[in-house]
C-alpha cells in the first residue's frame, strides 16, 4: 500500500470545513501530526487510513483511490522530499556544476582562513 499524497488530505480536510485541530480530535492525533501528514506524506497503515477515511465520511479505499486519482491528475501539493529535491538540482546544474560550487566553497573558506591567520599574527 502506497501512502497518500498530504495535499489530498489538506484538499478534503478543507472541504469539509474541519480545522487542524477539530480533525486531529477525530483521529485521536496531535494537531502537529496532522500537520507533518498535511506537508509531506500520509501513513499507509490500515489504523491511520480507517480512522482518516472515517472523519472524513468515506471507506479507506475511496481515500486510497481518491489520493492516487489526485497525484495522476497534477494535484500533488505535498512538500518535496529531500531526495526529489537533489534530483532536481542534479538535473538543472548537473554532476560538474555542483562540483564547481563545491570548489569554489572551499576556495573561499581557505582564503578566509589565510586571511585570518595574516590578521592575528
Amino acid at each position: 500500500m502506497d501512502a497518500i499524497d498530504g495535499g489530498y488530505l489538506r484538499k478534503l480536510r478543507k472541504e469539509r470545513g474541519l480545522s487542524l485541530r477539530a480533525f486531529a480530535q477525530k483521529i485521536y492525533v496531535s494537531k502537529s501530526t496532522v500537520q507533518r501528514w498535511e506537508q509531506s506524506r500520509v501513513p499507509a497503515d490500515g489504523e491511520n487510513m480507517a480512522r482518516i477515511a472515517g472523519a472524513l465520511g468515506m471507506t479507506a479505499d475511496e481515500f486510497i483511490e481518491g489520493g492516487r486519482n489526485h497525484a495522476a491528475s497534477g494535484g500533488a501539493t505535498a512538500a518535496p522530499y529531500a531526495d526529489d529535491i537533489e534530483k532536481k538540482v542534479k538535473a538543472e546544474f548537473g554532476l560538474k556544476g555542483m562540483k564547481a560550487v563545491f570548489l569554489f566553497v572551499a576556495a573561499a573558506l581557505f582564503f578566509v582562513a589565510v586571511l585570518l591567520s595574516l590578521l592575528f599574527v
